[in-house]
């Protein structure tokens, strides 16, 4: 009785030219849209208005507009124009009234028939598919990838609902989302990984509401969603996947929706967890049934699972809702144990309307998130290793380390344990540090061929090491031919490709001088480094198209495995913005997407000096990853002080955000002085960084000659000085003479003095990275912080994912020892019971660990006596162990 009640009128002022005998309708997402439904007639209350009170079955957000029976005669602006549908939001009480005007009616002119948009890829499983727990019956639709019926491949799938508004614009009045184009589009560019089946299934028209929520709103209905989830996971996925190639495991399954669609879509995957490891949640309806918290608040995230939720900042007539909703979903998830970037990712978007252009704009960035391929197999527990070619070895005596000597000492790099090298620049340039590229398609000739590179990839993955070489693409070089030509002629199609003025237009992004006295004419053209390296213009079609063809060569032909883009904040100025601007933001998606469709696994790394902050921008869908300046400046200044404060915290913000493969700490690199120098020199200190470094979350990078305490500082040569292999003439780095003078330690500090000494630097990084690929905690746990009593020592565990075995470190970074470390934790950091402690390192076995009732670590005393300045201990957990 109290449904009735509950309802909406809707009131009409109509045009002076209405006709007296006209019967106006409603037509909206309540009734198909359908323009003169007899029971959606308004009854006329005086002359010119007309009435209509809405079933109670209409409830929530609704779009309607007002017909004279036809869409040829549907309600226009003042100039006969379409207008937009109208939008109103039925509150969850008391009665409601909506109050509207008609300036116009179109002229009744007959429409065009609207075209089917489907692709060819969609096609028809049954116009009444049977839903036996509902008693109903149903369209369904199916995407199957261009290349299906050709192939033997199995596919992932995604069960969406609102199946009339998936693929084809003729059966959606509101627009289509564009499934099908979006996934072909995806195929064209070759994104094999990222192909799906999609299965839509279409809603129940006025028993949509009903359908799409488990729960009963007394307001609005609902009661009948486990119904249809049931049916989607007990009728409809068996069916598909036996008569369609599938991957049917839960990772490969996921169910999205919007609106009512996206409550349902959560609940699918929290109620069948090992059905549907694939959620997208767009503009989702949470106020209609609040009880989702409760259930989200119960749920265990399963290794795996993916929760993509989108919202817009303009959604219906309450958008605060919407948004706020929002972020309590996402905090409750986190609060259940999943972890954002990881499991659960939020996007909220300023501009997003209730409205499908708004899901369909979002709908490919959720996809590739929700079924972005598993990262390549050697970034698991993986170290990568950056090399100058000109400084590692000389195979011809000629003074420069070039890439036969390379291959020659692969062995080394395999023995220290890294899975990765980078190589600092390696094509053709006439400057030593090749960071100005005189030809993009040639390695530099002195470092050797391009065959003897395709020699060096063969080599470096036949012994499983991943190679990804410096690409510069901010700027070429003065030499390059298309600049020389473009300085020369005005005329020239190369003249766009760089920025040129007659006049110098000020400072560059660090104010100092950036725009460069042109050698051969009265003007100026830009390169914020220097004269020798003029920035490319990516405003120009043609350097964006030479920058993916470069990209191309070097996966396709010299296979590379990808690259670490340099100085990227500096590719695009727009006006009086500099670096970080939207432009290059917008250009590293292109490229980005560019990679993948030549090769799926590639991988990026950028360079983006900053903070933390100020490289968040660059994510979710740049590049692969982007190094911590943060997180070296905070391990490196902890180290020096003797203080752990602040050591953890960029760590475990980026653990929150991101997956540990797309971020990537380090302690130094080419361009500042060594982390050995740094450090004042002290084996202590640099054992103290390699042990934190190489346990903690993230990809790290180590810089050649860091393993054994090379020194070098300022200026930029006298960081890349030869490698100190031993203290024979040349260093062992050649027969002949060096290209640089050798660092005054040079023939003390070498691989040969350290390599046979247990004790020593190098060995202590060989036995860290290899345990770092080994122990799957330290390869992939999560990093959790543990309270020590003291500012001067550090303690954290990487527990791993089944949640039992899990890592203790403990460092004390300052110059005193201290006293019987106890060691305390919050609750559920591991699960409760006794855990034996081997040394990982060597050495004594630490004290038994009990984990209490409630999961935490009370007290903790894992050495007895005191642990030394600067001392380390890495401690393997293991349940039941003694």
């Amino acid at each position: 009785m109290l449904l009735t009640l509950l309802q909406v009128t809707l009131h009409l002022a109509a045009p002076a030219n209405t006709p007296a005998a006209a019967s106006v309708f409603v037509a909206g997402s309540f009734n198909q849209w359908n323009p003169a439904a007899p029971e959606y007639q308004l009854a006329a209350e005086t002359p010119g208005h007309y009435a209509i009170t809405l079933p109670a079955s209409v409830r929530g957000v609704i779009e309607f507009k007002f017909t004279l029976g036809s869409w040829d005669l549907v309600e226009a602006d003042s100039g006969g124009a379409d207008v937009p549908n109208r939008s109103f939001t039925v509150p969850a009480s008391g009665v409601a009234s909506y109050d509207g005007a008609v300036p116009r009616w179109r002229d009744g002119t007959p429409r065009p028939t609207r075209p089917a948009s489907a692709t060819a890829s969609v096609s028809i499983v049954s116009d009444s598919f049977a839903i036996p727990q509902l008693g109903r019956a149903r369209r369904v639709w199916i995407y199957l990838p261009p290349g299906y019926a050709t192939s033997t491949r199995r596919y992932p799938v995604l069960y969406m609902h609102d199946g009339q508004n998936v693929f084809d614009a003729r059966t959606s009045f509101a627009g289509e989302w564009g499934v099908d184009e979006t996934l072909d589009s995806l195929h064209a560019l070759g994104g094999g990984a990222t192909e799906a089946i999609v299965v839509a299934v279409d809603n129940g028209g006025q028993k949509r509401f009903d359908e799409y929520s488990p729960w009963i709103n007394v307001r609005y209905g609902g009661g009948q969603g486990d119904a249809y989830v049931d049916f989607l996971a007990q009728t409809l996925k068996p069916y598909v996947d036996r008569h369609y190639r599938t991957l049917p495991d839960r990772q490969h399954t996921g169910v999205a929706g919007s609106s009512m669609g996206g409550l349902i879509s959560l609940y699918a995957v929290l109620k069948y967890p090992d059905v549907f490891g694939r959620a997208g949640v767009f503009s989702p309806a949470f106020w209609v049934a609040p009880e989702i918290y409760a259930l989200a608040r119960r749920a265990h995230p399963r290794p795996g699972t993916r929760i993509y939720i989108v919202t817009g900042g303009q959604e219906g007539d309450t958008p605060e809702v919407y948004a706020r909703d929002h972020q309590r979903m996402v905090d409750t998830l986190v609060a259940a144990g999943f972890t954002v970037g990881h499991d659960v990712e939020g996007a909220l978007r300023a501009d997003g309307k209730h409205a499908e252009w708004f899901w369909r704009r979002e709908f490919p960035t959720a996809y590739e998130w929700l079924f972005d391929q598993e990262p390549p197999a050697w970034t698991r527990g993986g170290v990568c290793y950056e090399i100058f070619v000109r400084s590692f070895y000389d195979s011809n005596g000629d003074g420069i380390g070039d890439l036969n000597g390379l291959i020659q000492k692969l062995d080394y790099v395999k023995g220290l344990g890294a899975t990765c090298i980078w190589l600092m620049p390696i094509a053709a340039s006439p400057s030593y540090h090749g960071y100005d590229v005189s030809d993009y398609y040639r390695v530099e000739p002195a470092y050797g061929t391009n065959d003897d590179f395709k020699h060096l990839m063969v080599e470096a993955h036949r012994r499983g090491i991943a190679v990804l070489v410096d690409m510069v693409l901010n700027h070429a070089s003065s030499d390059h031919p298309s600049f020389q030509d473009a300085l020369r002629d005005t005329t020239s199609p190369y003249r766009s490709w760089y920025r040129f003025s007659p006049t110098s237009l000020g400072k560059g992004p660090w104010g100092t001088e950036a725009w460069r006295k042109s050698p051969v004419r009265d003007e100026y053209y830009y390169g914020v480094f220097w004269s020798g390296m003029p920035d490319l213009n990516y405003e120009t079609g043609a350097v964006r198209d030479e920058a993916k063809k470069v990209a191309t060569f070097w996966l396709r032909d010299m296979d590379v495995d990808g690259f670490r883009l340099d100085a990227i904040p500096y590719l695009l100025e727009e006006g009086t913005c500099l670096q970080g601007c939207p432009g290059t933001h917008a250009f590293l998606r292109e490229y980005a997407a560019h990679l993948r469709s030549v090769k799926a696994d590639a991988y990026t790394v950028g360079e983006a000096w900053g903070n933390i902050d100020a490289v968040m921008p660059y994510y979710p869908d740049q590049l692969t990853s982007y190094f911590g300046f943060e997180l070296a400046d905070s391990l490196l200044s902890a180290i020096r002080t003797g203080s752990a404060a602040g050591l953890l915290s960029g760590f475990l913000r980026l653990q929150d955000t991101l997956p540990p493969y797309r971020w990537s700490p380090f302690l130094s690199n080419h361009d500042g002085t060594r982390s050995f120098n740094l450090l004042g020199k002290d084996v202590a200190r640099a054992k103290l960084a390699a042990t934190l470094l190489l346990t903690l979350p993230g990809l790290p990078f180590v810089y050649y000659g860091e393993e054994i305490g090379m020194t070098g500082d300022k200026p930029d040569p006298r960081l890349r000085t030869p490698m100190q292999w031993s203290a024979r003439p040349g260093l062992g780095f050649t027969s002949g003479t060096a290209w640089s003078s050798a660092q005054p330690d040079s023939l003390t500090t070498t691989v040969a003095a350290q390599d046979t000494n247990p004790r020593s630097l190098l060995n202590l990084y060989r036995r860290l990275i290899h345990l770092r690929r080994s122990n799957d905690a330290l390869a992939v746990g999560t990093l959790v912080p543990l309270t020590t009593g003291s500012g001067q020592v550090v303690a954290y565990l990487r527990r791993g994912e089944d949640g039992k075995h899990a890592v203790l470190v403990v460092a004390n970074l300052g110059a005193t020892a201290v006293a019987r470390v106890a060691i305390t934790s919050r609750e559920g950091v591991l699960t409760a019971g006794r855990y034996g402690a081997r040394n990982l390192l060597g050495g004594a076995r630490g004290a038994p660990l009990i984990v209490g009732q409630d999961g935490s670590v009370r007290g903790y005393v894992p050495l007895p006596g005191r642990l030394a300045p600067r001392q380390s201990v890495v401690l393997d957990l293991t349940p039941g162990s003694r």
